[in-house]
């Protein structure tokens, strides 16, 4: 059988199939050759489409941290927690991911927590090898490696610290002087430096300057002397102090920003002091990775060929895999013809002046100290155990450590006994929410209470609702493509028994990049400050609102609702105000579905995951920060993307900008046939998994949108659509952006020109998602009516190419 040329030719140009024709030779010649032809051509498509990566989990990974309610049974699937007894991680201060380090004012070290001293007693400087002022002759370049072709990918911007990044790093080892009182607090806080630039002279460098503090360790390395301006080995053996670490693991560190690096004698203060004792040896270690070596920073120091120590506790290194390995000294630099002071030769010595402070050991005896735990969330709690071992000067009877519990961080209680019970509501629901806090104080200034170590056991019932979130799976980028196309999340889960009705599961896909909104809270008072606001029509306050009498100003609010949704619309929101003994509540009135006047919240932009990353306000004035957190100053409608502060709070609350961060839903709600493993009904395949780029909607025309002209998307559009059809009974009418519709990717919504849409019209529209995250997460809601009902969380994958 001889196989068809590849070739193509509308058949209706050589013989018409109507019934008056017959079918010939050339006619079936002719769709051989076409079906040949067309064959050819979905093989090179399937050849050029681009391939497909998947990344598969099974069993499913959780992220522990913002899950709840779940467990990983045997065959790796997830379901609800068959437990009735949970036994958290040991509390022994070495792990922080239990502390709430922002509401804590107690001393946290390793190992323990107690008070910190606060008397200063004198600041020392004798740890140095120069003072301010000295000659230097020679500056050494910290940057990336001048031997290595340059290049800055996104995953080394995102993190400067990558080991794959070949960077020229500097270290000097130090020994703490015997002057330093072994006895009492002594802190090094911060380290001076001789910063100078190699290029420019300045400091806006491609990438910030480092400086951490690191420990070290003993290691014997060979021994070299100076000879002919190099290093020549002896070989004998020598123990030196060398750095023990990477660039993420400091034990303290400060970054300085480009340009606010003062060159010359610049003083590096950390972020957390070091405790330190004398006879002790740690490394200062400088890094600025992604700084291009003609336009760098340089530290000062002495070379070998100068043949002075100017520090008998430690030596200058060298690093050129940003900060994995370690080199006594180094090596002269490669370019033989390279000035002197521009580092030559091999350095013998970093210049360096470390401050350290020494506190006496003498305790507050006016105040008591907080050590707030981060909230303890399961399903409902009927009771739990609480053990502390308080060691050391806690058990001077002048030292006191008291444990307290509060289910809404409002109103705390000492427990009696170790074993704590809860209450449960009038609906019979015990807290899923607890809060545990330690108070510290001591009646002498020489003694301080001492908490070593914290264990905790939670009592629960089985429970109806659990929230479980994967870690956020992150592809490596490509330094020349840029970002990855996602394609697709399978995500199946199944129902036990399968009467679905009784268990309800929504999936989510999260979004790594967090967002943050920011709402001014003013009073009335305050309203002079937006008096320049304008909408599409006027000033959204008018004269009549800006007048000095301020129940005058309330009065104009309560009669002009409209101007309070408008500055909501700016993320403007005016506390609630009593006007002649009535309160009106203002922006934070809501209203039911019967209409009565009820107290209400903020309105998100986007649709937050669970939980929210951070809810502070940063008051107008000299006031400090305040940090506020969620289920107990705050309350997250996730369905409603309603953040409703608790009244308590909101009375307190200074006015000033609100800002909430959190990660945000890229899309709700799917539904295992979404999900999951379905039937496509146009195709009649198999298929299975969300496509993620390639979204098909087809949206009824009800009475509310063709009043509005506006049809709304499930996700964020890219610009431009792929297509968009109307269908009217048996028609099908392609429509053209900016001709019969414009697009507001913003808001996620089609807007139709007046006399498109017509009542019970379907819309077709055919659009790429706009995802821009490098890393994404899968949410899943589940809730049950009663815990005869079961559900498992299949292995899952993410699908980019």
């Amino acid at each position: 059988m001889v196989k068809c040329k590849p070739s193509y030719k509308n058949v209706n140009t050589v013989k018409s199939f109507s019934e008056q024709r017959a079918a010939t030779v050339q006619v079936m010649d002719r769709i051989c050759q076409n079906e040949e032809y067309l064959y050819q051509q979905s093989e090179k498509l399937r050849y050029l489409t681009p391939p497909a990566t998947r990344q598969r989990f099974n069993p499913v990974l959780v992220d522990e941290e913002h899950s709840y309610g779940w467990m990983l049974s045997d065959d790796g699937f997830v379901s609800f927690d068959s437990s009735l007894r949970k036994v958290l991680p040991k509390i022994d201060f070495t792990d922080l991911s239990l502390i709430d380090q922002v509401n804590s004012d107690c001393l946290i070290e390793s190992g323990h927590a107690t008070i910190s001293p606060k008397t200063i007693i004198s600041t020392n400087t004798s740890c140095k090898n120069y003072d301010p002022g000295d000659g230097i002759n020679s500056f050494w370049y910290c940057g990336f490696d001048k031997n290595k072709p340059y290049q800055i990918r996104p995953d080394w911007i995102k993190n400067p610290f990558d080991s794959e990044i070949p960077a020229i790093c500097r270290a000097q080892t130090i020994e703490i002087p015997d002057s330093i009182d072994g006895n009492k607090m002594s802190l090094l806080e911060s380290v001076t430096l001789n910063i100078q630039s190699q290029g420019d002279n300045s400091s806006d460098w491609a990438s910030p300057l480092y400086v951490q503090l690191w420990e070290v360790e003993s290691v014997n390395v060979p021994e070299t002397v100076w000879q002919n301006n190099q290093n020549v080995p002896t070989g004998n053996s020598t123990s030196v102090y060398v750095p023990k670490g990477n660039p993420n693991t400091p034990l303290a560190s400060c970054v300085t920003a480009t340009n606010e690096t003062i060159l010359g004698n610049f003083t590096f203060v950390f972020d957390t002091p070091v405790r330190v004792r004398p006879g002790e040896h740690y490394a200062i270690v400088v890094l600025s990775p992604l700084s291009h070596w003609e336009h760098c920073p340089r530290v000062g120091g002495w070379g070998r060929n100068c043949n002075v120590v100017k520090d008998n506790g430690g030596d200058a290194f060298l690093s050129e895999n940003n900060g994995r390995t370690w080199i006594r000294y180094g090596h002269n630099d490669s370019n033989t013809k390279l000035e002197y002071k521009l580092g030559k030769y091999t350095p013998q010595d970093f210049a360096f002046q470390a401050t350290i402070r020494t506190y006496e050991e003498v305790y507050d005896t006016d105040n008591e100290y907080y050590l707030y735990l981060k909230p303890i969330r399961s399903s409902q709690i009927e009771s739990i155990y609480l053990s502390a071992q308080v060691h050391g000067d806690a058990n001077n009877e002048d030292c006191d450590v008291t444990f307290q519990v509060s289910t809404d961080m409002q109103e705390w209680f000492t427990p009696e006994s170790a074993l704590i019970p809860f209450e449960a509501d009038d609906n019979g629901n015990y807290p899923s929410v607890v809060f545990i806090r330690g108070i510290l104080s001591t009646d002498t200034p020489d003694d301080a209470p001492i908490i070593d170590s914290i264990e905790i056991i939670i009592n629960k019932q089985f429970p109806k609702k659990m929230y479980v979130r994967t870690p956020f799976f992150k592809p490596k980028l490509s330094p020349m493509l840029g970002a990855n196309v996602w394609g697709r999340v399978y995500a199946p889960f199944d129902s036990i028994p399968t009467n679905a009705g009784d268990v309800d599961c929504k999936v989510e896909i999260i979004q790594e990049t967090p967002s943050k909104e920011h709402f001014h809270i003013i009073t009335v008072n305050e309203l002079d400050l937006y008096q320049e606001l304008e909408d599409n029509n006027q000033r959204i306050i008018g004269e009549e609102g800006l007048v000095a009498n301020l129940d005058k100003r309330a009065e104009y609010l309560i009669d002009n609702p409209s101007v309070l949704n408008k500055l909501k619309k700016h993320h403007v929101y005016i506390k609630p105000y009593t006007l002649e003994g009535t309160e009106y509540l203002l922006s934070f009135e809501a209203f039911d579905d019967d209409g009565n006047s009820m107290y209400g919240g903020l309105k998100l932009d986007n649709s937050p995951a669970y939980p929210l990353h951070e809810c502070k306000i940063q008051p107008i004035g000299t006031e400090k920060i305040r940090t506020y957190g969620e289920g107990y100053d705050l309350l997250m409608d996730y369905e409603t993307d309603i953040l409703t502060i608790k009244r308590s709070i909101l009375d307190d609350l200074p006015i000033g900008s609100l800002s909430i961060t959190y990660n945000k839903c890229f899309i709700q709600d799917l539904i295992n046939s979404e999900v999951g493993d379905r039937i496509n009904e146009e195709t009649g395949l198999a298929e299975e998994g969300l496509i993620l780029d390639y979204f098909m909607e087809e949206i009824f025309i009800g009475s509310m949108e063709l009043e509005n002209r506006k049809v709304r998307l499930r996700v964020v559009p890219l610009d431009p659509l792929r297509e968009v059809k109307i269908i009217q009974g048996d028609e099908e009418t392609e429509l053209y952006e900016d001709k019969d519709f414009t697009v507001d990717c913003k808001n996620k919504e089609l807007i139709f020109k007046p006399g498109k849409l017509q009542l019970n019209d379907t819309l077709k529209i055919v659009y790429t998602p706009h995802l821009e995250d490098t890393g994404i997460a899968i949410g899943y809601t589940v809730t049950r009516k009663d815990i005869n009902h079961q559900i498992r969380i299949k292995p899952n994958y993410i699908e980019y190419k």
